[in-house]
């Protein structure tokens, strides 16, 4: 687990609910502080949908951070900024397959859980923390420092300055 300060927090809000960035990651939740306080479940309600949209779900248990990125971006945007948000996002099962297999750790994919990114903004800027959830026990670290350093090289492909905590 690492914590990485965001130097441009314009830059990384930016790429977070306009560009593509997380995109592909999975949102478990969010929580939005603004006039009101509003939480979000990104957990897929399958008695909203028909059985034809179900399947393009691909039998996932949690939305795509582009499939709620409008909602969350028509809540914020306006004149004044949110007085604090955090966000969890989980590494979506096929980016965790491949991360697994990379990173020459003796895990499985199966002993794996979740890879999260967490994200949070309030009054003392912004946060970036890693964490991982694996579920057999190992002294191995490999795993947990791959994915590490995997959100340090994505800081780094979208330009975002990070200086670790």
């Amino acid at each position: 687990m690492i914590a990485l300060n965001i130097q441009d927090v314009k830059k990384f809000t930016s790429e977070l609910f306009v560009h593509e960035m997380f995109d592909e990651f999975l949102m478990s939740e969010m929580d939005i502080a603004m006039a009101q306080s509003i939480h979000i479940d990104g957990s897929i309600n399958k008695d909203w949908y028909t059985n034809e949209e179900l399947e393009a779900f691909e039998g996932r248990r949690l939305a795509k951070w582009k499939e709620i990125k409008p909602l969350a971006f028509e809540m914020i945007k306006g004149k004044r900024t949110p007085l604090a948000f955090k966000m969890i996002f989980e590494l979506n099962e096929t980016q965790l397959t491949k991360l697994v297999e990379r990173s020459g750790s003796s895990f499985k994919p199966t002993d794996v859980n979740g890879l999260y990114v967490h994200v949070k903004f309030d009054k003392n800027g912004l946060n970036v923390i890693t964490g991982s959830s694996i579920k057999v026990f190992s002294m191995d670290k490999s795993l947990e420092h791959y994915w590490d350093d995997t959100v340090k090289l994505m800081m780094k492909k979208y330009q975002i300055a990070a200086v670790e905590a």
